[in-house]
């Protein structure tokens, strides 16, 4: 997760395989999110040599927030899955929450306050 000026943005880091892009938007990949009681497909974009993934808008608040509520879920992604569990996600999403943002023009460095 990184915060920013502009927002929230999650990514799902998949360095065990290669996103299979959809034929429909070869920018983005289909993956399952498995909830205790529902299945949903999201439609993330694919990024950095097909190993990393944006998760935006409602998905990742969606996602987030199952986290802060303290629940786990799975996200399948062909025959791989892997279980989320939101073990000190609370803490830790509190504590970026509470950093402050710098902004930087890209022709010079930021400096410290």
């Amino acid at each position: 997760m990184m915060r920013t000026s502009s927002g929230t943005r999650l990514y799902l880091n998949i360095l065990f395989l290669k996103a299979p892009q959809c034929k429909e938007d070869p920018s983005r990949t289909k993956i399952e999110v498995i909830f205790e009681d529902s299945t949903r497909p999201i439609y993330p974009f694919i990024l950095q040599g097909g190993q990393r993934l944006l998760i935006d808008g409602e998905d990742a608040n969606l996602l987030i927030q199952t986290l802060l509520d303290g629940n786990s879920f799975t996200i399948k992604i062909g025959r791989h899955e892997l279980a989320i569990i939101p073990d000190r996600f609370e803490a830790s999403y509190d504590e970026l929450m509470s950093l402050p943002i710098e902004e930087c023009l890209s022709d010079s460095p930021c400096e410290e306050p």
